[in-house]
């Protein structure tokens, strides 16, 4: 039996290319907009490209804010890319101050915040590789991360609080500056990357998302 998962869309970038990429791997998709579409016990993907504030404006308007943190709570997997990963924090500065989602420890600052040195071009475009820190993860997925690069647009990044805690977070390099790109634990998975426009290294993640921790 094929595994299914649900897509959000936010109005937060076109969602095609991670659908195509589900399906590639024999995945079913559904798509929700909003919390009475929303199913408790199916795995949760949250894409985007898009604006911290604008996204969880969204989410609170909808009425999906409370639902989604239920189910990250029941451990239902979810898998956030790019922005799906950046709203898992706390708080984003993207323009203001906003809460996120707050399912890690940490905070979504624009590259520049985060550079020590000084200032670099944004947005962050292109391949760029995934460094592996604090990693208990199986060997053929390490090799993966490690062997290959991956393809991002961002202007923000997530710095987290306490990278000791997850069973693995990684982390990519840009100029002058590092930011997490990658973070597993338990059942949450987030890249900075787009692993649906990464070729074939990006679909063997969504294959580890559906593997190990859906199934």
């Amino acid at each position: 039996m094929r595994t299914s998962v649900q897509i959000l869309s936010y109005n937060s970038g076109n969602i095609a290319s991670i659908i195509n990429a589900f399906d590639y791997i024999n995945v079913d998709t559904k798509i929700i907009t909003k919390s009475t579409e929303l199913l408790n016990e199916l795995p949760l993907i949250i894409p985007g490209v898009g604006v911290y504030e604008k996204a969880m404006n969204y989410l609170l308007r909808e009425s999906l804010y409370d639902p989604i943190r239920n189910m990250f709570e029941a451990d239902t997997p979810i898998l956030g890319v790019c922005l799906g990963l950046q709203i898992f924090s706390e708080f984003g500065y993207e323009y203001s101050k906003t809460k996120g989602l707050n399912f890690i420890e940490g905070s979504v600052k624009h590259l520049n915040s985060i550079s020590q040195k000084k200032l670099i071009k944004c947005p962050h475009i292109g391949w760029s590789k995934v460094k592996s820190n604090n990693n208990n993860l199986p060997e053929k997925i390490n090799k993966i991360i490690d062997e290959n690069y991956f393809y991002f647009v961002h202007s923000y990044g997530l710095i987290l609080n306490n990278s000791s805690s997850f069973d693995f977070y990684g982390t990519t390099s840009y100029e002058s500056t590092n930011f997490t790109s990658m973070v597993i634990n338990g059942n949450l998975m987030g890249t900075q990357f787009h692993p649906e426009k990464s070729g074939e290294c990006g679909i063997e993640i969504l294959k580890y998302f559906v593997e190990e921790i859906v199934n």
